[in-house]
């Protein structure tokens, strides 16, 4: 396994010890995944343990061409990477949504501030983790309530996609990266990058930040060898 745990997604919070811990939904349940100086910990804290969350491994000698020089020569200092995957395509989406138009640092305040208003909160090792609202809490969701936690911009792209979601979601999930990338920019406001959602196997979903600019990717921990 490798020793280098990137936490680009905006779930992550840090901790003045150094541990990092985010939520993550998978088709069973609601899970907790820390890394301390002890190592990765994963706990199911709603509904079952039957999908469990999986990381991905990324080799720096197969980065796509697409990869900026700056970051492709800083991850072939780290090595082989590892990665939380997302098995939650809702959730892939509403990262890039939020994602569109504004700053690395401005777009992971808003997504926290987003799940943890209007999703659901979990206990984490060290206070509340929270997971992005469902498509239909999104729907639910009145003008003023995006507004209020600074996503009035992308109030329109998310209503668009949370509908388009909740119609397709099933051939979504069975259709390989590219046929989901075309099926994705029908959405309105739903542009090439931010449809671009690498399948990663077993219905595991991420999204191409490292394609992006290095802003986006931090190399936060050193697991313990």
């Amino acid at each position: 396994m490798s020793n280098v745990l990137t936490t680009d997604h905006p779930a992550w919070q840090a901790y003045e010890d150094g541990t990092r811990a985010r939520a993550v939904r998978t088709a069973s349940g609601i899970w907790t995944v820390c890394h301390d100086r002890y190592g990765l910990h994963m706990v199911c804290v709603d509904g079952t343990e039957d999908v469990k969350p999986e990381f991905l491994a990324t080799d720096p000698a197969h980065l796509p061409p697409a990869a900026p020089a700056a970051l492709r020569q800083g991850l072939a200092e780290l090595g082989v990477t590892q990665r939380l995957a997302s098995p939650w395509l809702w959730d892939a989406i509403t990262t890039a949504i939020l994602r569109q138009v504004v700053r690395a640092d401005q777009a992971r305040k808003l997504y926290r501030a987003w799940c943890s208003t209007y999703g659901t909160t979990v206990e984490g090792p060290q206070g509340e983790l929270a997971v992005a609202p469902m498509p239909d809490a999104v729907l639910d969701l009145p003008d003023e309530q995006f507004a209020a936690v600074g996503a009035k911009f992308h109030r329109t792209a998310l209503l668009a996609a949370a509908e388009e979601y909740r119609r397709h979601q099933r051939d979504w999930e069975h259709m390989n990266a590219s046929t989901l990338a075309v099926a994705l920019t029908r959405i309105p406001r739903i542009g090439p990058w931010t449809c671009i959602i690498r399948n990663a196997g077993a219905k595991l979903f991420r999204l191409p930040l490292l394609l992006r600019q290095g802003t986006d990717l931090q190399i936060a921990r050193q697991i313990s060898t």
